[in-house]
């Protein structure tokens, strides 16, 4: 719709500092770490020297810390380890030290250290010669905050997990007065802002970039991360002099500049939902800059008994899911935005080309709207096809991996994950498979009381170490919105974990079943809307059916690495009840329902009122004789 220019009203002012999660890169261990000072500080207390005291460095990264100002290759790096060393210069931040626990439920401590994503991506991921050189630099900076002494040789790479424990957001000032952002010269450790200011490397702005000039050459687009405003500045071309000449039309996910009523200045699209009736717009007519900020949706969700924004869902995204590498082709970025507003509720077949391949264009779709027909698939959950044309390399995802060298690929998308389709594209039949292995996960079905009742008692124990995924879809869901559905089957189809155990109960709401879940499940918010209860050693937590299956996901990824770290939050459940227990207890709700039936309560008020009419009629009578 589109939306007049506003007032002169000033975008709001950045902070001073970063407020950074940290994305996972790798992890590196240490048997053995020393105090150099005798004592430490680890989140307000004084901890003393342990002997096999273990230790981890989370090696992350993020896009707010400037790459270097050279391109370190392996060769380039060992040339400088050997000549000059104060040439090296990598900027880095480390946190503060934080208490966390091994595999083996034993203490340890852990700090995250932060690089930047594209450095990383490009130079670091692949390198084993430069990911230990970042664990030499980082026990540097380690000694010299915490005054805690690591051997870099002594240390071991993890090769199954990214990162111990929680990666905690960092505070970091954007011209460092600490040591938290420094980098390499001589044996010495200095600050970034003891470095010439030509260099160009400085914090600018508060704000994630997500489309850089590269992208667009006329736009740049940022979204400010503690007030989730979008800002968007747009320079204009010289013959765009004043407010009239210019029209924005925008949506939830889309930004489309005309000027003069007929040519398109610049269009884009959000990696963020817009809430667009609150734009606000300015225009300079001396620089031609019309800038636009505009509020990011993400309403607060009650998850861990406080609040969890929903802006924290950063926490649970996936490396590849934050790769905010530039995208320079516009069909390259509308297929992101696809995968994000397509995949989260529903899903989607993307097929990737590096030509047109009409033949797979207009047959894959066939398929799938076969597909859809025969399982009975319905357009609020409808499984939707994208082509792209591919021009250029894509890490979102994971796509190049997937893809490689193919010219022809197809993906399967699900909560903005994706699974790869591996057989010829010109076979229905195995495109047909394909689907059906994807949308057909094993789920075990509860369908009485009696079933619920056991299953609850079965897994009521230490011995079971399965995490268990119990949906209770009531019937009267369309009270409650019809998100549940998706979000929990969408959520149990890409999670991949083999100690995660879905199960679905339509629930019937009978007497017997609502004592079941009351009694046994008692602090479930919502007895009568869908429910996603994740269980485990006999006590459970309650999922908001509202987060995106991503989120649901990545939650239930986390509780499992986690269980032990947030089981203080989860709530045992209740003993089993007898046959006589459960017999009174419906009774009871008989008798409640009798009570507040509306048909009883008529013809009670009915009756009321009769007898009050046949006592004022009798007295009247008897006061007349």
């Amino acid at each position: 719709m589109p939306i007049k220019i506003a007032g002169s009203e000033e975008l709001e002012k950045d902070k001073d500092v970063y407020y950074i999660q940290p994305l996972e890169g790798y992890c590196a261990k240490f048997k053995e770490c020393q105090f150099e000072e005798g004592v430490v500080n680890v989140e307000g207390m004084i901890m003393k020297q342990q002997n096999n005291l273990k230790f981890f460095i989370n090696v992350c990264h993020c896009v707010e810390i400037p790459p270097p100002l050279d391109d370190y290759t392996e060769d380039i790096l060992s040339e400088k380890l050997d000549s000059n060393m104060e040439d090296v210069k990598i900027p880095m931040s480390v946190s503060e030290l934080h208490a966390c626990q091994t595999n083996k439920n034993e203490d340890a401590l852990k700090v995250d250290v932060l690089i930047n994503s594209s450095f990383y991506g490009s130079r670091v991921a692949d390198s084993l010669f430069i990911r230990q050189f970042i664990i030499v630099v980082a026990c540097e900076l380690i000694s010299e905050k915490h005054k805690i002494t690591l051997d870099p040789s002594e240390s071991i790479e993890l090769k199954n997990k990214k990162h111990i424990g929680e990666l905690m957001i960092q505070k970091v000032r954007k011209t460092p007065a600490e040591a938290g952002i420094k980098e390499i010269k001589d044996e010495k450790i200095i600050l970034l802002d003891d470095e010439n200011k030509g260099d160009g490397v400085t914090f600018d702005e508060f704000e994630k970039i997500v489309h850089g000039k590269e992208d667009l050459p006329n736009v740049n687009m940022y979204i400010n991360q503690a007030t989730r405003i979008l800002k968007v500045n747009i320079t204009l071309s010289e013959d765009v002099t004043k407010e009239e000449d210019i029209m924005v039309k925008m949506n939830s996910d889309r930004i489309v500049v005309i000027v003069h009523k007929k040519s398109k200045a610049a269009e884009m699209y959000s990696r963020f939902l817009m809430d667009y009736n609150k734009a606000k717009l300015k225009f300079d007519s001396t620089s031609r800059l019309l800038s636009i900020s505009v509020p990011v949706i993400m309403p607060s969700i009650p998850l861990f008994g406080d609040t969890f924004v929903q802006s924290h869902e950063d926490e649970f995204m996936e490396s590849s899911d934050m790769n905010f590498a530039m995208l320079t082709d516009v069909n390259s970025q509308r297929a992101i935005h696809t995968i994000i507003n397509k995949s989260l509720n529903e899903r989607l077949l993307l097929l990737i080309c590096d030509r047109v391949c009409h033949e797979e264009r207009e047959e894959i779709p066939k398929v799938i709207r076969e597909f859809s027909k025969d399982l009975g698939i319905r357009k609020t959950n409808s499984l939707h096809f994208h082509f792209l044309l591919k021009k250029e390399k894509i890490p979102h995802y994971n796509i190049e991996n997937f893809v490689g060298n193919s010219t022809m690929s197809l993906l399967y998308f699900i909560g903005e994950k994706a699974y790869p389709y591996r057989g010829p594209l010109d076979s229905k039949k195995d495109i047909y498979q394909f689907l059906m292995d994807r949308e057909q996960r094993n789920m075990r079905k509860l369908k009485t009381y009696e079933d619920l009742d056991l299953f609850l008692s079965s897994i009521n124990n230490d011995i079971d170490s399965n995490f268990y995924t119990l949906y209770l879809n009531f019937k009267n869901y369309k009270k409650c919105g019809p998100f549940g559905i998706n979000s929990f089957e969408n959520a149990v189809k890409s999670t991949d974990l083999e100690v995660v155990k879905p199960i679905k109960m339509e629930v019937e709401e009978t007497k017997e079943i609502l004592v079941i879940i009351e009694m046994r499940l008692s602090q479930v918010k919502h007895k009568q809307c869908p429910t996603l209860l994740l269980i485990h050693k006999g006590k459970y937590k309650e999922i908001p059916l509202i987060f995106s299956p991503r989120i649901i996901r990545k939650f239930i990824e986390y509780a499992v690495d986690n269980y032990y770290e947030i089981e203080d939050t989860w709530t045992k459940i209740g003993e089993p009840l007898t046959y006589i227990q459960l017999q009174y207890l419906v009774d009871e709700h008989n008798i409640q329902d009798l009570q507040y039936n509306k048909k009883f309560i008529a013809a009670a008020v009915i009756g009321g009122f009769a007898i009050l009419l046949l006592g004022f009629s009798i007295f009247w009578a008897l006061n007349g004789a």
